[in-house]
């Protein structure tokens, strides 16, 4: 007898800081039973984010340290049954590409299906990813809109979901906020 495989939404971001707009793209897709589980793909290095540094200076080009990301995802996500952390990227070479991670995945859990779930916004930049064309092949890609204008670079075998819940939040705003000493209470879980 064949059993399913559990469908896993694969949420990567640097998560530089966590906001409350990622927790309701992950409600989305889990609430509508789109994906069975998400996990927040923790990327220490995006090969787009080279010029991020780690330094005491918050401001919009900062990480916070890796370590910390991982410590406030788990703190945010814990009464949700259905979203998991996942460090992998911790311990593979930097910069994190997409297609590494993917493969390390299903090699490391054959009886998963993984989807990957990312904002429009990441559309344009696509084909520049590395093997980009190996990801469309052997991956599930759903796209919540985060612009309209970006909508011109879905491709082939892309699925747009025109009714995720989107905040108008973003983690640039948010290490903005806290390099002026603004209050972001009302942004982050």
């Amino acid at each position: 007898m064949n059993k399913e495989k559990t469908n896993i939404g694969l949420f990567f971001g640097s998560f530089n800081p966590l906001h409350n707009g990622h927790i309701a793209i992950a409600e989305y897709f889990t609430n509508n039973n789109f994906v069975d589980e998400i996990w927040f793909v923790v990327s220490p290095q995006s090969p787009f984010k080279q010029h991020f540094t780690y330094n005491k200076d918050y401001n919009t080009q900062y990480f916070i340290p890796e370590e910390t990301r991982l410590e406030i995802l788990n703190k945010a996500t814990r009464k949700y049954p259905y979203f998991k952390i996942c460090d992998i990227e911790f311990s593979m070479p930097k910069p994190s590409y997409s297609i590494d991670t993917l493969k390390e995945l299903s090699k490391r859990f054959p009886d998963k299906k993984f989807t990957l779930i990312m904002g429009s916004d990441q559309l344009p930049d696509f084909k520049l990813w590395k093997d980009s064309q190996e990801i469309l092949n052997n991956y599930q890609i759903y796209v919540y809109p985060r612009s309209k204008s970006d909508l011109q670079y879905l491709l082939p075998g892309m699925k747009i979901f025109e009714n995720v819940p989107l905040l108008d939040i973003s983690s640039t705003q948010i290490r903005e906020k806290i390099a002026k000493g603004e209050n972001i209470d009302k942004l982050i879980p």
